[in-house]
């Protein structure tokens, strides 16, 4: 996910001063696991089987969200307020944290899917895969030898790819915020439209710049 807005001059993805990947990815998974065990309920009554699927999908989409937009920011921010290095040196894991979360949405999607036989619509079927192919091609080419391997076209799939998951989560979001009220979703779909405008705005100064 270690991507750039001019990525041509982007440095290698072992950037010296990268910390913390453990911290990163193993509190991903120990974050996972606490939403499992701490599900409301879990030491109650028996948990529903239904109600148990639905609760893990929403908290898996937002925690993939919330590491995707670290992974999405990481550099406008640089770019724009000379501070975050460090963020941008460690946003590979957070984006190999995204992907982590968002397969084990995966699962849960299979699971819904099974159990409840509800029928999935082609258009949701096909945005979606692509998405997760997505999310999982860019997590297998986090790494220096696959961009030495892959030349441009590294690039081109991970900017692509950014954008594209950019906009399968807030859509999602939005959508969910539009028909339920919901307002963990709005805040979400408000907080990946303020990282496109950063974005936006980095991409425009270095832009003028270059002009200059």
């Amino acid at each position: 996910m270690n991507n750039v807005i001019k990525d041509k001059e982007a440095p290698p993805l072992a950037v010296r001063g990268a910390r913390s990947p453990g911290i990163i990815l193993g509190g991903t998974a120990v974050a996972l696991v606490a939403c499992f065990v701490l599900e409301p309920g879990r030491l109650g009554a028996s948990i529903v089987l239904e109600e148990h699927v639905g609760y893990m999908l929403r908290v898996t989409a937002r925690l993939a969200f919330a590491a995707f937009l670290v992974a999405y920011a990481a550099r406008p921010i640089l770019q724009l307020t000379g501070v975050g290095r460090r963020l941008v040196s460690n946003r590979r894991f957070f984006g190999l944290s995204a992907a982590l979360s968002q397969t084990v949405h995966f699962a849960y999607v299979v699971t819904y899917v099974a159990t409840t036989q509800e029928a999935v619509s082609w258009v949701t079927l096909i945005f979606g895969v692509t998405g997760f192919v997505f999310f999982w091609a860019m997590a297998l080419t986090s790494n220096d030898a696959s961009r030495r391997r892959l030349g441009p076209w590294w690039s081109r799939l991970h900017l692509t790819g950014l954008h594209y998951i950019w906009l399968i989560f807030v859509y999602t979001f939005t959508m969910r915020a539009i028909s339920d009220g919901h307002s963990i979703s709005a805040a979400f779909a408000s907080a990946g439209f303020v990282v496109l405008c950063l974005r936006i705005t980095a991409y425009t100064n270095a832009g003028a710049r270059r002009a200059a």
